[in-house]
């Protein structure tokens, strides 16, 4: 029983369901990162040290967004993926963003920190992702930008831009 618990403890403190919010919220909220990596579309890695991961950097889930997979089902990527992590290089790697938190939910399932991103021109960059058709708005969560980012995908959709164009 002891282990099984531990085994509970170990996983939901990797999900972030367990360290206290707030700390989170404090480390990162409104905080000015460079980004040092893309990783995908909605996933980048800064120079903020992650000390709750014990990593010299973050790794950020970019909230209310979700783009195509770089490693899909098939094992390549999925369409436009490639598209919109080279995208969101352009815009961001190797710049300075702002990260904003939503308090209720400062970390996903993955341990990732979820955060809104500000670019140095003041955009969000879920609002630049989904106005080119490289992602979908993902609402799964409530978040403050949710009616925002729908109606980015859906000037997307209407103007049949990227994942929206019926290419692929």
């Amino acid at each position: 029983m002891g282990f099984g618990l531990l085994a509970v403890l170990v996983a939901l403190d990797r999900a972030g369901l367990l360290a206290a919010p707030a700390n989170d919220v404090r480390r990162y909220d409104g905080v000015t990162a460079h980004v040092l990596r893309v990783v995908d579309g909605d996933t980048l890695i800064v120079d903020v040290p992650d000390v709750r991961a014990g990593a010299p950097a973050t790794r950020i889930r970019v909230w209310g967004i979700d783009t195509p997979e770089l490693s899909g089902a098939g094992g390549g990527p999925e369409p436009y993926a490639l598209e919109a992590a080279r995208f969101v290089e352009g815009l961001a790697e190797g710049r300075a963003v702002t990260l904003e938190i939503e308090p209720h939910r400062p970390r996903g399932r993955y341990g990732r920190v979820l955060a809104h991103v500000r670019l140095e021109s003041g955009q969000l960059l879920g609002t630049a992702v989904l106005r080119a058709g490289l992602g979908r708005a993902d609402d799964r969560w409530p978040h403050r930008w949710m009616d925002h980012y729908r109606a980015a995908e859906l000037a997307a959709r209407r103007a049949g831009r990227g994942i929206w164009g019926g290419k692929e």
